[in-house]
């Protein structure tokens, strides 16, 4: 990008980790989450969307899920990627690498629509741009096919917002049957266990008061760890992440009220009447667990109070 002077440029290292994350629990979900992954992939249609900001590990949720969905079915099943670019090798996965400037493929959604020439069972999307690689990923979808993709959004149910506004139609964003499953993650350091202080040892005055007191309302302080100075086993107190997120399976009353009252009233409905674990939820228990330094569950994810100021009860 151009800026004075000169230009501004970002570049992305994907690191090939030997002992990366093999299963969704590796990753932080919690049992609650497993659970609903389990049925994913024990399932051979519809439209499931990660979603979260660049950088929250939503390629390598995708990959892990991959991975497992092929072990459930003892590898007989065809999954084939479609991504700009590939980012990770997908064992048993024919991935396919489509550049913004092939030609051949004039744009997402008709590379989308190709995949269903490819004999597929299982589908994964780098990601949904516009609404032609919406409709076009909702065609593999309706086919008897299952998909799994992404999207940039800030909630679980802030995916549908983001579809509508692209001017998708509501037969599709508000179609628990073919959208089945909505998330949302981020991602927070980990606490390293060997130098980590507990919340009653902080310095005075370290903190202001109102964190403090967010703190001391939301979370069991006799569990809250802080990070340490460094040690010789990590680097700045904290050693790897943990995934945080938020699942919203899809029910037919709470895409209809997406539909009738917007985004926050399905997101309120989720959490009030279906039992939905908000990603705030999943953060105080890894708080709770001495695992996250609440400060930086503040930075990484949100503010512990935020289910709260949104509506969604107390946590």
């Amino acid at each position: 990008m151009p800026r004075v002077p000169g230009q501004l440029v970002v570049l992305r290292l994907l690191y090939s980790a030997k002992n990366r994350p093999t299963s969704m629990e590796q990753l932080g979900y919690i049992p609650e989450q497993l659970a609903f992954f389990k049925r994913m992939t024990q399932m051979k249609e519809g439209l499931y969307i990660f979603s979260g900001p660049t950088g929250s590990g939503k390629s390598t949720s995708l990959q892990v899920m991959c991975e497992s969905m092929l072990a459930n079915f003892n590898d007989e099943v065809h999954g084939v990627t479609l991504e700009d670019p590939t980012e990770y090798t997908i064992k048993g996965w024919d991935q396919c690498a489509v550049p913004r400037n092939d030609r051949r493929m004039a744009d997402w959604g008709t590379a989308i629509r190709a995949l269903m020439r490819c004999d597929i069972d299982v589908a994964m999307i780098g990601e949904m741009r516009d609404a032609e690689s919406v409709a076009a990923a909702t065609e593999v979808a309706l086919t008897g096919h299952l998909v799994l993709t992404t999207l940039h959004a800030n909630d679980a149910p802030g995916v549908l917002q983001r579809i509508s506004e692209m001017g998708v139609g509501r037969d599709i964003y508000g179609d628990p049957g073919l959208i089945r499953g909505l998330i949302n993650q981020k991602l927070s350091p980990l606490l390293c266990p060997h130098c980590k202080i507990r919340w009653a040892d902080r310095a005075a005055g370290r903190f202001d008061d109102d964190f403090v007191a967010r703190v001391e309302r939301y979370c069991d302080t006799a569990n809250v760890y802080l990070a340490g100075p460094g040690c010789s086993r990590c680097r700045n107190g904290v050693k790897g992440r943990r995934v945080i997120a938020e699942v919203m399976p899809t029910t037919q009353r709470n895409m209809e009220i997406f539909c009738e009252r917007g985004r926050l009233a399905a997101r309120q409905h989720w959490v009030r009447e279906e039992g939905g674990i908000t990603r705030t939820k999943v953060l105080i228990r890894a708080i709770n667990e001495g695992v996250i330094d609440p400060e930086h569950g503040e930075k990484y994810v949100n503010l512990l109070d935020i289910d709260e100021e949104l509506g969604d009860g107390a946590v």
